[in-house]
Formats: C-alpha cells, sequence, structure tokens
C-alpha cells in the first residue's frame, strides 16, 4: 500500500468519526442532489453517489483544490474491491449517509416531525 492510500483512509476514517459528531461542515452540492461536500483552509472533500443501471450504486470520495478540480478520487461499489482497503465500501456508504443526513439536516426535519405527531 503506498502512502498516499493510507493517508486517504485515514483521512475517510476521520472524516467518518467527526461526521458522527456532527463537527464536519457538510453541504449539498449546488448542481447534482447526490454529492455533499466539505471545505477546509485551502481544501474540499466531496462524497457522491452514483445508481448504476443494474447494479450497486458506485460511492466516489474526492479531494479538491482550492479551484474546485480534483486532486485525487476513489470509488467503490458493493461488488468491487480494493485489495489495500478491504472495507472500503462500508467506510465510503457510511460517509455517504453521513454527510448527506448533515447536508439535509435531516436531524431537525425528525425533531419537527416527531413534534408534530
Amino acid at each position: 500500500m503506498s502512502s498516499t492510500d493510507e493517508k486517504l483512509m485515514k483521512l475517510v476514517a476521520r472524516l467518518n468519526e467527526k461526521s458522527s459528531n456532527g463537527e464536519v461542515p457538510w453541504e449539498p452540492d449546488a448542481v447534482d442532489d447526490a454529492k455533499f461536500l466539505a471545505s477546509f483552509p485551502g481544501y474540499s472533500v466531496a462524497i457522491a453517489k452514483r445508481d448504476r443501471r443494474g447494479g450497486p450504486p458506485v460511492h466516489t470520495f474526492s479531494i479538491l483544490d482550492g479551484s474546485g478540480n480534483a486532486i485525487e478520487s476513489v470509488s467503490i461499489s458493493e461488488d468491487s474491491y480494493l485489495d489495500y482497503w478491504p472495507d472500503a465500501n462500508r467506510d465510503l456508504s457510511g460517509l455517504f449517509h453521513l454527510a448527506r443526513r448533515k447536508a439535509l439536516d435531516v436531524e431537525q426535519a425528525l425533531d419537527n416531525l416527531l413534534k408534530a405527531l
């Protein structure tokens, strides 16, 4: 495994952990409703989900430079496997769901609905 792959896995793990605690500022993408972004000094990260006709969805994690250009990315689906990252599908799928819930303020929606019932 390369040093870059190792750091990428560590970054996704840290984003999952911090997202679980509500500490990552996820926002919906302005164009793509299945993509969420979090901005940090000098860089942003994105997590997206693409449905495939006749197959499981593909999750893509990207690192973007200050101009919005992808400088690194990894894509994975349930039926693919990365030797160096056996839990990639679980990790990226989990990150997508955490980012989506934060960006769309699902917690607030649930609270409002529960109060209304």
